[in-house]
């Protein structure tokens, strides 16, 4: 009967801490977080965790230069790096490989 109760008297709590969030994605600065983390598409992330952080990168083909994300928490990125900024590559580098001009 006592869980019953601690139940109840916390039931308002929980309700109170899911109506106090402060936006529509990420971390809500209270302990929780909504879908999607990241407000970006970056597509087939790939995740490692080394020391402690993790590293993520995305198949965002060469618009923009394969980003490195850093994360303490798997919530909060920030972009640490890129992979390349220029692509010397013939028609790559003007985008005519995926649109050949004709």
């Amino acid at each position: 009967m006592r869980r019953f109760l601690l139940v109840l008297c916390l039931a308002p709590v929980a309700l109170l801490a899911q109506k106090t969030q402060t936006g529509t994605w990420g971390d809500q600065g209270n302990g929780t977080y909504i879908n999607p983390v990241l407000n970006a598409d970056y597509s087939d992330p790939d995740v490692i965790q080394v020391k402690g952080k993790y590293y993520m990168v995305c198949s965002e083909f060469h618009f923009m230069g394969i980003p490195v994300l850093e994360s303490d928490d798997m919530v909060n990125w920030h972009i640490i790096t890129q992979i390349y900024r220029k692509m010397d590559f013939p028609a790559y580098d003007n985008f005519s490989r995926y649109s050949p001009k004709k």
